[in-house]
């Protein structure tokens, strides 16, 4: 079977967790015998190891200049459209758009491809990807007037309007003669809603044009048809590469671990805040994970980082490279994901469970679906509860849990070429 593979940077380690599934992916489809191809922009490629057997397939296109570049680019539709002449792909599986046209999917249909579509967040359908807003507030779903407010600049709202949009963004906060007031200064502008509209209506084309639609988790599929798209079938991914169980700690204080991009969606500052509250020398706590720029937050992961340098028993790890993961998981005894934004189906979850840690993460999102022993805790709640949550498990001291399976990449591969592959 010819198979493209479509993500937003390769290699794919510069994707976070959705290039090292599709990495994983393409060694297990390309050792099974398959012929794999891996497509992405140009200017996110760079020198690395791809697997043996995968064809890097760097797609050339428009340079960014204007917000409709995020998801039209045909220059590099056309692009597209010749390695499909090209290479002529059986299936097309795409995991990313972000930096491709949206375009893609109908034109791989139309070329004879099967297409199969695996939403590993919202980018899709959110240009903030997170369900997010500009205010780290969680938002209900897309819609024209609400993303063009939350976009701001993007957009080319006007200073005035973009900023009555935020603060209207703050509803709890903000009185009713006050929200009367700035609602005839916030409603965005004709071609601003124009651009927005367009994105949406090509997100729906986007998600339509699929043969088949998946979500690693339960929580993504129910909150896309909540909001009137449509419904992925449910997928799960397999643990991307070995993970040993880890060997039993030592005496000591507990140590907590949160390896995850240092973004405030993600919540290493939350963490470090409700680890501050707990009593001296109860516990260690490192974060571990990459730095990347989040918009409107610049200095974010600088200031975090300054943080952790105030507080004893932290300690900033930083980026950490895919092979040094087991040696990371192997060094903890609890992996802390406090999110406020409703995350897919964290890899990380998966590897610290087959590593034998015990998981706190957020109630939002698909991560309580991976570990039936995690504490769950509800963001809304403050940092109350998680520091509980964190206290509760210095109570529990040191030790590993039964390592939980988890199928393997040809286990997955598989599973894919004989079901959503499969035009039977």
């Amino acid at each position: 079977m010819r198979v493209a593979l479509v993500v937003h940077r390769w290699p794919g380690a510069q994707a976070g967790g959705t290039g090292l599934y599709v990495t994983a992916l393409a060694a297990a489809l390309a050792a099974a015998g398959h012929r794999v191809a891996v497509v992405a922009p140009r200017a996110t490629t760079a020198p690395g190891d791809d697997p043996p057997g995968v064809v890097r397939w760097p797609l050339a296109g428009d340079t960014p200049t204007r917000f409709a570049d995020g998801w039209s680019r045909p220059v590099m539709l056309s692009n597209w459209v010749r390695f499909q002449r090209t290479w002529r792909p059986e299936v097309v599986h795409i995991h990313h758009l972000s930096g491709l046209p949206m375009g893609l999917p109908a034109v791989a249909r139309s070329g004879g491809a099967r297409v199969v579509f695996t939403l590993h967040d919202y980018a899709l359908v959110c240009a903030r990807g997170q369900l997010i807003d500009a205010e780290l507030n969680p938002c209900s779903g897309p819609a024209p007037s609400r993303c063009a407010s939350c976009l701001g600049h993007h957009v080319h709202l006007n200073p005035v309007t973009a900023a009555a949009g935020r603060i209207l963004q703050a509803a709890p906060r903000v009185g009713v003669r006050a929200r009367q007031g700035l609602g005839r200064f916030a409603r965005p502008g004709r071609r601003a809603m124009h651009r927005v509209t367009r994105r949406l209506d090509g997100a729906r084309e986007a998600l339509e044009a699929a043969d088949v639609l998946l979500s690693p988790s339960h929580d993504l599929a129910d909150r896309m048809a909540a909001q009137g798209w449509r419904r992925p079938g449910v997928f799960p991914l397999p643990l991307v590469r070995p993970i040993d169980p880890a060997p039993e700690p030592r005496s000591g204080p507990l140590r907590f671990l949160f390896a995850s991009s240092m973004i405030p969606t993600k919540g290493p500052d939350r963490l470090l805040a409700a680890f501050a509250r707990l009593p001296a020398d109860t516990a260690m706590l490192t974060l571990a994970g990459p730095s990347p720029a989040y918009d409107g937050q610049p200095g974010f992961s600088r200031d975090l980082r300054a943080e952790v340098a105030r507080t004893p028993g932290a300690t900033w790890r930083g980026h950490v490279p895919p092979a040094g993961v087991p040696d990371l998981l192997a060094a903890h005894d609890v992996l802390v994901l406090p999110s406020i934004w409703p995350e897919n189906s964290p890899l990380v979850i998966r590897e610290a469970t087959a590593a034998g840690l015990r998981t706190v993460a957020s109630s939002l999102g698909g991560s309580s679906e991976l570990d039936p022993l995690m504490r769950v805790v509800d963001p809304a709640d403050g940092l109350d509860r998680l520091t509980e949550a964190l206290a509760a498990e210095i109570t529990h001291g040191r030790g590993r849990r039964p390592p939980l399976s988890w199928p393997t990449p040809g286990d997955h591969a598989e599973a894919l070429v004989t079901g959503p592959y499969s035009a039977g």
